[in-house]
């Protein structure tokens, strides 16, 4: 702990130091810090005085059964003692504690942080406008990543509207896709009409719309959404963002200019467009994939319903696995996964598709059901 008061130190010195130097109109830098305090380990007592000294802002939580706030008061100087109770609340939690104490939660944007105070109790939280300030903060800055929250603990989708990192709204859609034009529209399933799009930054986008007729619902949207933005393989179809304004459920994908595997499949003369390396390459993208979301995943995912309408294929004819509204999670100790219920594409594979292929292996001409396209005679 001494060499850790003493990183403080050069820390802040050379932090002071760089905003002398700095030719620019340069802000200075703002530490704060979050910690655990153990009174029962003394060896593991923070250097407070160096905390003090080095730090605009900390909270010390304590471990243990207490719950005793000292607040100074955001913005105030870092003083010796100041300590917040071990846990976490999501946000879910924070605001139905908010509605039921009639309690107003304040913005601060030196800090970039909501909070509250009740009683002793203080609470520093991302709400909408620290969301908002932070994303738009990582857009300018050109950064990859920004503040996350999981899905399950936002209210009613508040966080990730707020967010607008993948929130895009109906105007925008609508726009893009000539206001869902039957020129546009590239095909529907079982969720709905997909419709072909152009943003204004001029990114080709696929938007899957939920129609009111369909037998799905809020469940595979927040599902898809779930697993789609948490999923990042380049064998899956990227999810560039959601809109639920006007009470529509809509899924905005990047564009596979090459639709999707059955598109080939099921029709001769195109089939006859991908020769043997290509049905190879195609197969091991889509193995890549599966391999990634049920093997190198520390929650293994289950797709369940994994059909050649669901392969989509872009410009170089690489496979993206798509379409992830009823796939399923289990932890990587589980062996088995149970469901309460039925989930795939009836008929995906006919019978009569497998009684053929079943009679011609009884009577040893099973390679004559090899599609003759896969004749990899010029194959190297």
């Amino acid at each position: 702990m001494a060499n850790l008061g003493t990183l403080f130190d050069e820390w802040r010195v050379a932090i002071d130091s760089e905003l002398k130097e700095s030719t620019r109109d340069q802000k200075k830098l703002i530490l704060t810090m979050a910690g655990y305090y153990v009174p029962e380990l003394d060896s593991l007592s923070y250097p407070v005085n160096s905390i003090r000294r080095n730090f605009d802002w900390h909270t010390m939580g304590i471990h243990g059964p207490l719950w005793a706030i000292m607040i100074n008061g955001i913005g105030a100087p870092s003083k010796s003692g100041s300590i917040i109770g071990d846990g976490s609340l999501n946000y879910d939690y924070i605001r139905k504690y908010l509605r039921s104490y009639k309690i107003d939660h304040v913005y601060n944007s030196t800090y970039v942080i909501n909070y509250f105070t009740f009683g002793l109790l203080w609470v520093g939280f991302d709400d909408v406008e620290a969301v908002r300030a932070k994303v738009s903060y990582a857009k300018e800055k050109g950064l990859l990543g920004y503040n996350v929250w999981q899905v399950p603990d936002d209210r009613n989708w508040e966080l990730s509207k707020a967010a607008d990192a993948i929130c895009i709204c109906f105007a925008d859609i609508r726009e893009a896709t000539n206001y869902f034009s039957k020129e546009n529209k590239l095909g529907e399933g079982g969720y709905g009409p997909v419709y072909k799009g152009k943003l204004s930054n001029g990114q080709e986008i696929a938007v899957k719309r939920l129609s009111h007729s369909s037998k799905q619902g809020l469940e595979e949207f927040k599902n898809e959404v779930t697993f789609a933005a948490k999923l990042q393989h380049v064998s899956l179809v990227k999810l560039l963002g959601f809109c639920t304004e006007k009470e529509e459920k809509m899924l905005i994908y990047e564009y596979m200019p090459n639709k999707s595997l059955d598109f080939y499949i099921f029709d001769p003369r195109r089939r006859s467009m991908l020769n043997w390396e290509k049905w190879v390459e195609i197969i091991e993208g889509i193995i890549q994939g599966l391999l990634y979301f049920q093997e190198y995943l520390r929650l293994a995912i289950v797709h369940r319903d994994l059909k050649p309408s669901n392969i989509l294929l872009d410009a170089h004819m690489k496979p993206r696995i798509s379409d992830f509204g009823i796939a399923k999670s289990f932890q990587d100790n589980e062996t088995e996964a149970t469901t309460d219920r039925i989930v795939r594409t009836y008929g995906c594979v006919p019978p009569e598709y497998i009684k053929k292929a079943y009679v011609l292996w009884k009577e040893g001409s099973a390679m004559e059901f090899i599609d003759p396209s896969l004749d990899d005679t010029s194959s190297t």
